[in-house]
C-alpha cells in the first residue's frame, strides 16, 4: 500500500536492531514478518575476539605486549518477502573474554568471540541457517594477533542462495609489542580488530599499545594510543555504523600493566601491557550484531 503521491507510507519503512542487552536463555530472539513488505534484508555481525594478556616486566627480558583480538566477519542477505518466513530466529554473538591479567612470566590468551546467526529455525543446525557473520580470532599469550572472522561460502549459507548475499572478512587484530601500524578501520569495513599491547625491549626500553587508524571519512576521529597507567579505549556509534576494536594498554617499568580496551559491536580486545608486578588484562570483544531492514 501506497501512501501520499505515492510515495511508499512510513509504516513501510521498517528496521530492527538486534543486541545482546536482553538475551534470552537459549540465545534466540524471534523476528516477525511484517504485512505489506516486499524485501527483507539482513545485517550478520559476528562477535570480536578477546585480546590476550601480557606477562610482567622483568629486568633485562623481552617481553610482548598482549595481541589484539581479530573482528567478526560480516555478512549481508536481500531476499524478497515472499521467500522469508514468517518468523526468523536471530542469535547474537557473545564477544570473547579478554585474557586474564596475571604476576607471572607467562601471559593468558583471550577468548575467540562465537558467531552471529538468523536462522529459520531456533537451531544452528547447517539447513536452517540463512545468514552468519562468523567469530574472531582471539589474541595469543605469545603476543600474536587474532585474526580476522572468516568469510562465509556458498556452501556453508545453502538457503540465501535464492537471495542476493555478500561478505566481507573481518580485519584482524595487530601483534602485541609491535611497532608496526595500529589495527585499521578501512571506510569500507568500518568494524576493525583491536589494537596489541605494549611490551618491552631486553635494554628496557618500554612500548606504546596501538591506537586504531581510521581511514577515509573516519580520519579525524582516530583513536589515539593511551599512556601508561590508562585502560584502553574505543569508539562506537551506530547510527554512523561505526565500531573501533579496543585500544592496546602501553608499557611502563613502574607501573603495574593496564587493561587493553574492549572492542565495540564486533570489535576486537585491545591486548594488555607489560608492568612490574602484574601483567595487563586483554580487553574483551565486542558482541554481535544484526540488524533487518523491510521496505
Amino acid at each position: 500500500m501506497y501512501g501520499f503521491q505515492h510515495l511508499p507510507s512510513q509504516q513501510q519503512q521498517r528496521i530492527w536492531v538486534y543486541s545482546n542487552a536482553n538475551r534470552p536463555a537459549n540465545g534466540f530472539q524471534p523476528w516477525t514478518k511484517p504485512p505489506g513488505i516486499s524485501f527483507v534484508h539482513i545485517i550478520c555481525i559476528g562477535a570480536g575476539g578477546g585480546g590476550s594478556s601480557s606477562a610482567i616486566w622483568q629486568t633485562g627480558v623481552q617481553r610482548a605486549g598482549g595481541g589484539g583480538g581479530g573482528s567478526g566477519g560480516l555478512t549481508t542477505v536481500l531476499l524478497p518477502a515472499y521467500l522469508v518466513p514468517d518468523t526468523l530466529y536471530v542469535n547474537i554473538g557473545v564477544g570473547g573474554a579478554g585474557g586474564a591479567s596475571t604476576n607471572t612470566t607467562t601471559a593468558n590468551a583471550g577468548v575467540v568471540g562465537t558467531a552471529t546467526y538468523v536462522t529459520y529455525y531456533p537451531a544452528q543446525t547447517a539447513g536452517y541457517i540463512l545468514c552468519v557473520g562468523s567469530g574472531g580470532g582471539a589474541g595469543s599469550a605469545a603476543g600474536a594477533a587474532g585474526l580476522g572472522g572468516s568469510a562465509q561460502t556458498t556452501t556453508s549459507l545453502p538457503i540465501s542462495q535464492i537471495g542476493l548475499r555478500n561478505y566481507l572478512v573481518g580485519h584482524n587484530g595487530q601483534n602485541g609489542g609491535s611497532t608496526a601500524a595500529p589495527a585499521t578501520l578501512t571506510a569500507v569495513y568500518r568494524i576493525s580488530g583491536g589494537g596489541g599491547g605494549g611490551g618491552n625491549t631486553a635494554a628496557n626500553a618500554v612500548q606504546s599499545g596501538s591506537g586504531i587508524d581510521m581511514a577515509g571519512d573516519y580520519a579525524l576521529q582516530r583513536i589515539l594510543r593511551q599512556p601508561a597507567g590508562s585502560d584502553g579505549a574505543k569508539i562506537e556509534n551506530l547510527i554512523q555504523f561505526l565500531s573501533s576494536g579496543g585500544t592496546g594498554a602501553s608499557s611502563s617499568t613502574t607501573i603495574s600493566g593496564s587493561t587493553g580496551g574492549d572492542g565495540g559491536f564486533g570489535s576486537g580486545g585491545g591486548g594488555g601491557s607489560v608492568g612490574p608486578g602484574l601483567g595487563g588484562a586483554g580487553g574483551r570483544g565486542g558482541d554481535g550484531l544484526v540488524i533487518i531492514t523491510c521496505g
